[in-house]
């Protein structure tokens, strides 16, 4: 009974070599059948990932919204930072759910929630409707966000194609950032006739995101067996996960530097009105940004491979918290060009930091992992966002980024100096095996 319940829980390595899945002769080959099928996910991934891009269509119309409302620099940051701290914890469950049922059964409901969500959020007219509708966007980022991460490595792993994740998830990235860039620009100009509009078309965008999900074809993966207690099971994963010493240092470096990368986002539009910006350039500003990160995102891969990983972790903490002292002790219009920086920071990161945590686990609970460290950037940016907005409506939101740079570049280098040495791509499995000679 033991050694059955063992196996049902067992995590297997990144080519999954020792799950009922995959045929060891055919290790090296994939069938013809695995290759069209993946060719077939890949082209409607892509074409999914455009879509997405296409709530871009509400940022520039996000600043006249909050005024609107009624809401000053400080208010906009506890909004986010609600928003966040949903997402932390839903993050965590939408993650589980993916792991347990199926990765397009989350990605589905996920999607169906953020069109309801860009309703609510083009229909709010007051702090509390917009909390509402951060609320279910919330809760779709969370349905959609491990399953995103984990049915592209999964579909690549089919085709014995997984060393080639950093790079499609790269193109996946790119065909984001240039809808981002299209449809920041198209809602500049449509929140000029009616500043609601660029919300519901976002939905639609979203909608038309939802029809292409449901072409996914569900990857071939090991999943839990049998009847758990979903919340010990839950408990359990985070124990393990946490209980490996390379496995926990990955999760909270991640996690921190995704978290400290973020968390000047809610305030550079208020930074671009206190330098002088006009609003009517919100839009071409996030074009270009979206524009050079997608160009950027390409040679994420080819520049970690290069570095290595200690390397590419000094670099983004370095430049995130140079990017943060530049715009607070330098403060002027010019300085929006220092975001440029965090932007690549941003994309970057996100190609590493998913990728090497996806070569460090088997599939039964890739979904739920990738939750873990979205909760543990996400609960940070929340906690980081109340006193930045605190700073930023009692003085200048210069002087946040002044604090957030001294704080970013304290963390990373205590992080680095304890950061453990290992070779690249080592494997760490989540649950120990039984020595061979028990299992026989």
């Amino acid at each position: 009974m033991r050694q059955q319940k063992n196996a049902a829980l067992e995590v297997y390595p990144v080519r999954d070599t020792s799950s009922p899945m995959f045929d060891h002769s055919t290790l090296h080959q994939c069938s013809a059948e695995h290759q069209r099928r993946g060719k077939r996910n890949l082209r409607f991934y892509f074409t999914y990932k455009a879509l997405l891009g296409g709530f871009g269509f509400s940022f520039p119309a996000l600043f006249d919204l909050y005024r609107a409302c009624g809401m000053q620099n400080g208010r906009i940051a506890y909004l986010q930072a609600i928003f966040a701290a949903a997402l932390a914890v839903l993050g965590l469950c939408g993650g589980y759910f993916a792991d347990r049922l199926t990765r397009r059964a989350a990605l589905t409901i996920g999607l169906l929630l953020h069109v309801v969500g860009e309703v609510a959020y083009g229909t709010g007219q007051s702090f509390g409707g917009l909390v509402f509708a951060e609320i279910l966007l919330a809760l779709a980022l969370a349905l959609m966000g491990g399953a995103e991460r984990a049915i592209l490595y999964e579909w690549l792993l089919e085709m014995g194609r997984e060393d080639e994740h950093p790079k499609m998830q790269s193109y996946g990235m790119l065909a984001f950032f240039l809808a981002v860039a299209l449809s920041g620009i198209a809602g500049a100009l449509i929140m000029q006739y009616n500043a609601r509009l660029p919300f519901f078309i976002a939905a639609s965008c979203s909608g038309l995101g939802l029809c292409v999900a449901l072409k996914f074809k569900e990857p071939s993966r090991s999943k839990a067996r049998g009847r758990l207690n979903h919340l010990k099971e839950f408990g359990r994963i985070g124990r393990e996960a946490f209980g490996k010493a390379e496995l926990r240092w990955l999760l909270l470096f991640a996690g921190l530097l995704l978290a400290f990368t973020q968390a000047g986002w809610p305030l550079f539009q208020p930074y671009y009105v206190e330098q002088g910006v006009r609003q009517t350039f919100f839009g071409v500003i996030i074009a270009v940004q979206n524009v050079f990160a997608a160009l950027t995102v390409i040679a994420s891969p080819w520049l970690e491979r290069r570095a290595g990983r200690r390397s590419a972790f000094m670099l983004i903490a370095i430049t995130v918290s140079s990017m943060y002292l530049l715009m607070g002790v330098f403060p002027s219009r010019y300085a929006v060009a220092t975001v440029f920086l965090g932007v690549w920071v941003r994309s970057f990161a996100d190609v590493v930091f998913v990728d090497y945590l996806n070569r460090s686990i088997g599939s039964e609970h890739r979904a739920t992992i990738n939750s873990l460290m979205g909760f543990v950037s996400r609960s940070v940016y929340a906690l980081l966002l109340i006193p930045l907005g605190a700073v930023a409506q009692t003085t200048t939101v210069a002087h946040a980024f002044v604090a957030l740079g001294v704080l970013t570049a304290l963390v990373s280098l205590l992080l680095i100096i304890f950061m453990p040495r290992h070779k690249n791509g080592e494997v760490v499995p989540m649950v120990k095996k039984e020595p061979e000679a028990k299992q026989r």
